[in-house]
């Protein structure tokens, strides 16, 4: 059963989190659900969150827990994975990856609106200058 709380319902229909050899809990389905709402701050309008947790007993015991993140947003997908010996904390870094792209994606959009804005800008200052 997936939690209900407002996190869930908020964006709860674009989350997918499945396990690959390994059974997804409550507790931990849970826990995807609290750190995935860290990624709404950035950008409101993802159309996707999908979250995969991969238990491979091959790895080093170091990284036998592997998390693949992707995020569908407006323009390219945002991909980011993550390696641990604990699946939460494999968890907790894939989606600070994912943060971390979001975030430099939405700065990069930020400056580019200032520098279409920017010629505007100057006109005007020109304009208001007052001529001693």
């Amino acid at each position: 059963m997936i939690p209900s709380d407002r996190s869930f319902h908020r964006f709860g229909e674009r989350l997918s989190a499945t396990g690959v050899h390994l059974h997804l809990t409550d507790a931990m389905r849970h826990h995807i659900v609290l750190k995935a709402g860290r990624l709404l701050r950035h950008q409101p309008r993802i159309d996707w969150i999908n979250l995969e947790v991969i238990h491979d007993q091959t790895r080093a015991a170091d990284q036998q827990f592997v998390v693949k993140g992707r995020v569908e947003v407006k323009g390219p997908d945002l991909f980011a994975s993550a390696s641990a010996d604990d699946a939460y904390k494999a968890i907790n870094q894939a989606v600070s990856r994912l943060d971390r792209a979001l975030r430099k994606r939405a700065t990069a959009f930020e400056a580019r609106q200032r520098q279409a804005l920017a010629p505007h800008w100057s006109e005007r200052a020109s304009n208001l200058s007052i001529a001693p």
